[in-house]
């Protein structure tokens, strides 16, 4: 786990260590914790296949985001290590150009909703899985109202009607 001097887990709490030029300030050592672990494994939900490129990325509920994600591996397996002790919600997302459905924590559409993962320092949180869903797509052609001529590099945005922003 991450701490600061004295074995702090803030740098608000942390004690400040003077310094000064050309000395060495000596005995500043620290003991570092085993943080803990969320493993698991991504399958497509239509074909039960291992999907390798699936970025999972979990933030603590206590609202601040934790910036280590793991991808997964061929076997569509990944793990995360060096988490602090506490809840997490955990995000599924492609990020390969595969066109899957993002998803939190169990099969949840978002992190409002998403069941909260909790992890202890020193121990593994193991069978955290996702299926993954194929997204829908939307296709048509953009052309000019007064000549009916196609149009390109106009860019289209799907926005749901529940809020969120598609493809």
């Amino acid at each position: 786990l991450a701490q600061y001097y004295k074995g702090q887990s803030s740098l608000e709490a942390a004690e400040a260590i003077g310094v000064t030029v050309e000395k060495t300030t000596a005995e500043i050592n620290a003991k570092l914790q085993t943080g803990g672990q969320i493993t698991g494994k991504v399958t497509s939900a239509s074909t039960k296949a291992a999907l390798e490129g699936i970025e999972i990325c979990p933030s603590a509920t206590s609202g601040n985001l934790y910036g280590q994600c793991a991808t997964t591996n061929a076997s569509g397996e990944y793990t995360i290590t060096g988490l602090a002790t506490g809840e997490y919600k955990v995000e599924f997302y492609s990020n390969n150009g595969a066109n899957f459905v993002t998803q939190y924590y169990n099969a949840k559409p978002t992190s409002t909703q998403a069941n909260a993962v909790s992890v202890t320092a020193g121990a593994t949180t193991s069978g955290i899985n996702a299926a993954m869903v194929v997204g829908a797509k939307i296709s048509g052609k953009v052309t000019a109202a007064a000549t009916k001529a196609p149009l390109d590099a106009v860019q289209v945005c799907a926005s749901s009607t529940t809020g969120g922003l598609g493809g």
